[in-house]
């Protein structure tokens, strides 16, 4: 018997470490087949880098000893898997995906120690605004918030993912913050207004589509009627009609997912190029660093999963869903565990941000919705998403323990 209020921990390491020794096989036999494949002249660098990112894992479990076996062993499992397609089709970002995981991890502990403590999370609300604002003000900041900017550097599309990600944070963040005070309609209103302006103003239906997925399914916790949200989902598809007919890339992208094979050259070619690299991996797929991913447009972000699909086929592809699957169910789970409400929330909120994202980027890639720009977390080579995801797996570690808050106005 434990005693009251406490979880048990000893031992709970060991029966993770048969999913870290597989995140590991599967990072470093993949890097080395990518390695032997497509870069035998170079020193194997990239083996040392998948190996390091993946043996922080068990290393910040062992610090942690949150009681929780699955969640942080599945996230290794889900980041080898991207590091290794990072490796195989942007080899000079891998070193620079795995220091974001690092940093990411390190971030996991901090958000970890934070939400044991008793916080208020309104406190968390203004400097993600402050920073998103401060982010939207670089010299190239306007290419996040104003639509047809072009992005020319990887500065400039670091600072537009830095905002894209903090613009989803805050999102979370309002709701965790608001939501417990009763608050909904005016957070579902203000949430929904802000993903309207974002889609009107860049045409970024990915973040949109996101932010409005996570405000639903927080008012849904947080005590909303269904039928407030079908509402306001029915709302945001209405918002989509008339972006078909006033934003001319909304449209275009529409036509291209509905019958890409009309312009297979041009607006449907990066849905075309998916659909083959998805056939052509069969069952099995062609091996890591023995397809052609490379000639899907875009295959290291948001059409990661026809990557995946060419070289690990159907059988990988399943395997991939099936982490997503047992990530959210886990994150569920620490939501239904929490003691404290923000905290409830942010679990859920955690797993209803990856859930929607893994989603909305897998069926994109497989033309079951119109493609979305949209990348999978841990998978795609986005390293700030990598440490803004990795991040929250600290707090939901944290939820199911965490047994205090503060009285709302204080702290």
């Amino acid at each position: 018997m434990h005693p009251a209020g406490t979880l048990p921990t000893k031992g709970v390491w060991w029966r993770g470490a048969e999913l870290y020794a597989l995140a590991l096989a599967v990072g470093l036999a993949g890097a080395a087949l990518v390695h032997a494949n497509k870069h035998p002249q170079d020193p194997p660098l990239a083996l040392l880098y998948v190996a390091a990112a993946l043996l922080a894992f068990p290393a910040v479990d062992r610090v942690l000893q949150a009681g929780e076996s699955v969640l942080l062993p599945v996230t290794a499992l889900l980041v080898a898997v991207g590091l290794v397609t990072t490796y195989r089709l942007q080899p000079h970002l891998v070193a620079y995906q795995a220091a974001w995981v690092c940093g990411g991890l390190a971030l996991s502990v901090a958000s970890f120690r934070l939400a044991c403590r008793p916080v208020n999370p309104q406190r968390l609300v203004t400097p993600l605004a402050a920073l998103l604002v401060t982010v939207s003000l670089f010299p190239w900041g306007w290419a996040w918030v104003g639509r047809g900017l072009v992005i020319r550097t990887p500065a400039e599309a670091a600072v537009v993912d830095v905002a894209s990600e903090l613009a989803k944070l805050l999102a979370l963040a309002l709701g965790v913050a608001e939501l417990p005070r009763e608050k909904v309609r005016g957070y579902v209103a203000a949430a929904w207004a802000a993903a309207a302006t974002l889609w009107l103003l860049r045409g970024d239906v990915g973040t949109a589509a996101v932010m409005v997925w996570v405000v639903l399914a927080l008012a849904y916790c947080a005590g909303a009627p269904l039928r407030s949200v079908v509402a306001a989902a029915g709302g945001f598809l209405v918002m989509g009609v008339l972006a078909y007919f006033t934003i001319p890339q909304v449209a275009e992208r529409l036509r291209g997912w509905v019958n890409p094979w009309a312009d297979r050259l041009g607006v449907g070619y990066p849905l075309v190029q998916s659909l083959f690299a998805m056939a052509a991996g069969g069952l099995i797929g062609a091996g890591p660093g023995a397809g052609y991913p490379e000639l899907v447009p875009q295959s290291h972000a948001g059409f990661v999963l026809a990557a995946v699909a060419e070289e690990w086929g159907f059988s990988g592809v399943v395997a991939l869903v099936a982490a997503y699957a047992v990530w959210t169910g886990r994150a569920v789970r620490a939501a239904g565990q929490a003691k404290v409400p923000w905290l409830r929330l942010l679990a859920a909120g955690a797993a209803a941000l990856v859930g929607s994202q893994a989603f909305l980027a897998a069926a994109g890639a497989a033309a079951l919705l119109p493609p979305t720009d949209v990348a999978m977390p841990f998978v795609s080579a986005r390293g700030v998403s990598a440490a803004v995801h990795l991040a929250l797996v600290g707090a939901v570690l944290a939820a199911p323990r965490a047994r205090g808050e503060l009285p709302w106005g204080t702290g």
